[in-house]
């Protein structure tokens, strides 16, 4: 599974390199039978594409990690709005280095970055920010795209309205998600986990907090054992799309 071979550049990359900082953005030009105008942009491209792989992961403070493939079902929507099928591909006329992706369903796309070689090799980051209540405990978020466009096999798909919309092939990319801990989190996590296994003592919006962080890891996953939480050091999954 390329996803679970892919875990340890992953880490390379994400601990060892600082990457490339970027913010990420979000904007909507209406579904694919109105395509976002050419005045703006100097590359439209159309790709079809969706997920076969998925797994998840977790990394320890001992430098030991845990991956484990995971059902397609339990993909996150974050992911899922950008790379919608068919999605487009854009090239800015006033900033052609920080290309994106933007779905052609969803008001959601992400920066992204192609190479020399014509390679999508990108690393984004959020900024740095609390955890949950203590001061000494930070989180980002990473995200990881390195893949390619395969264009030998265009077509065209039909639109909402009818419309033979042309799209230049698939892409083939590998997209990986990182939320990494920082400082001390011993008090966060302790909370956490009360309140993930105990939602009565804890708010609606404390227990909706720690489920969004877990349920993945833990519930669906399986490749996370709440005991083992005060450990880590960064929550992981990644995705194959083809």
């Amino acid at each position: 599974m390329q996803s679970i071979n892919r875990i340890n550049s992953i880490s390379v990359k994400i601990f060892a390199l600082g990457g490339l900082i970027m913010g990420f953005a979000g904007c909507r030009f209406g579904n694919y039978s109105d395509p976002p105008p050419s005045s703006k942009f100097k590359t439209i491209e159309l790709y079809r594409t969706e997920p076969k792989a998925f797994a998840t992961a977790v990394y320890y403070s001992d430098n030991t990690n845990e991956v484990r493939e995971t059902s397609l079902s339990a993909l996150p929507a974050e992911v899922l709005m950008v790379y919608s099928d068919p999605v487009y591909f854009l090239e800015p006329k006033d900033d052609p280095e920080n290309a994106y992706f933007l779905s052609t369903t969803h008001d959601a796309s992400t920066l992204t970055r192609v190479n020399e070689q014509g390679k999508i090799d990108s690393v984004l980051h959020s900024e740095e920010v609390p955890l949950w209540k203590s001061t000494t405990c930070t989180t980002k978020l990473t995200m990881v795209q390195e893949g390619e466009f395969d264009r030998s096999t265009p077509g065209v798909i039909p639109s909402s309205r009818g419309q033979m919309i042309p799209y230049q092939g698939r892409l083939k990319i590998g997209v990986t998600m990182v939320r990494s801990f920082m400082g001390d989190c011993t008090d966060d996590f302790a909370d956490i986990a009360r309140c993930y296994q105990t939602p009565a003592g804890c708010t609606p919006a404390e227990v909706d907090g720690a489920r969004a962080l877990l349920d993945l890891y833990v519930s669906y996953g399986q490749v996370l054992r709440i005991e083992d939480l005060s450990r880590v050091k960064a929550l992981v999954y990644l995705v194959d799309f083809e």
